[in-house]
């Protein structure tokens, strides 16, 4: 896994997202987190990719679903970059990155349901649906 910094490699990563993930690149809401799942062969693939962000803007609907902001991270978006039977490389990469932010001092990840499929890697990797926003879009948390 490697956190994307560089604006051209940002740029690369917005337009993946944009196009494998059902509900485009995240706009606003604070500083995002840009993050690659990565398989190196001859070169580097990114295979699947990830946004996170302070769970503060999401305050309302997490405090009202019992799940405290502090030491949460959301989870924006995330996508495979690779074809859709690739539920093995979403499940590796976000037990990864739940390893990951639980070393940096995380305690929980948080995000909204996606395609179906996820809903499926989410709770194979521990995810759980903790309730429904006022709009009822399932939200799910994993506890670290």
């Amino acid at each position: 896994m490697a956190e994307i910094r560089d604006r051209r490699d940002k740029k690369l990563f917005n337009m993946l997202m944009e196009k494998y993930n059902e509900y485009g690149l995240a706009r606003g809401l604070g500083k995002m987190r840009y993050l690659v799942y990565v398989v190196e062969e001859r070169v580097e693939y990114w295979v699947a990719g990830a946004t996170l962000q302070d769970a503060k803007p999401f305050a309302r609907v997490l405090e009202r679903l019992g799940v405290e902001v502090e030491g949460t991270l959301f989870l924006r978006r995330v996508a495979s970059f690779v074809p859709e039977r690739s539920c093995g490389v979403m499940a590796q990469f976000l037990r990864d990155l739940g390893e990951a932010m639980r070393r940096e001092g995380a305690e929980r990840l948080a995000g909204f349901e996606s395609r179906e499929y996820m809903v499926d890697v989410e709770r194979r990797v521990g995810f759980v649906e903790v309730g429904r926003s006022r709009s009822g879009a399932r939200l799910f948390v994993k506890y670290l």
